[in-house]
């Protein structure tokens, strides 16, 4: 029997662009989770580390690409989805705050977390992204 196979997961009908688009939430939120967790362990240990991370996120456009992610039309980031994350766990958050309600909110804060420590304390690399971003 060569049937097509079944577009729904735990009963939820997909279709190929919905499924394609929570593929790329989520891994944006896993890759942003990635990037701030090494930022914040990188800092924590060692300003010469931190710094090095910095840099190298730096040199290789890591923020400009964070810039175009967060240019993108984010309106339905906090819209409520019809099923919870697979993962809820991997969406931290501290204490007192919920849960958002997909991976695009989750990936968007986390990478406002991270484009905060690229620029924190340095308004000359806030201008370089900037200027370069516009260009």
């Amino acid at each position: 029997d060569m049937s097509a196979p079944s577009d729904s997961v735990q009963g939820h009908p997909l279709s190929a662009a919905a499924d394609a688009q929570r593929h790329r939430e989520i891994l944006a939120a896993g890759v942003s989770g990635l990037l701030l967790v090494l930022l914040k362990v990188a800092k924590r240990t060692s300003a010469e580390q931190f710094a090095s991370l910095a840099q190298l996120v730096t040199d290789s456009n890591g923020a400009l690409v964070v810039l175009k992610f967060l240019n993108q039309d984010l309106s339905t980031a906090m819209d409520e989805r019809d099923s919870q994350p697979v993962m809820s766990g991997l969406c931290y958050l501290p204490s007192g705050t919920t849960l958002p309600p997909s991976w695009l909110a989750c990936a968007t804060l986390r990478l406002v977390g991270v484009l905060y420590m690229l620029c924190k304390d340095s308004p000359e690399r806030v201008r370089k992204y900037l200027i370069h971003y516009k260009a």
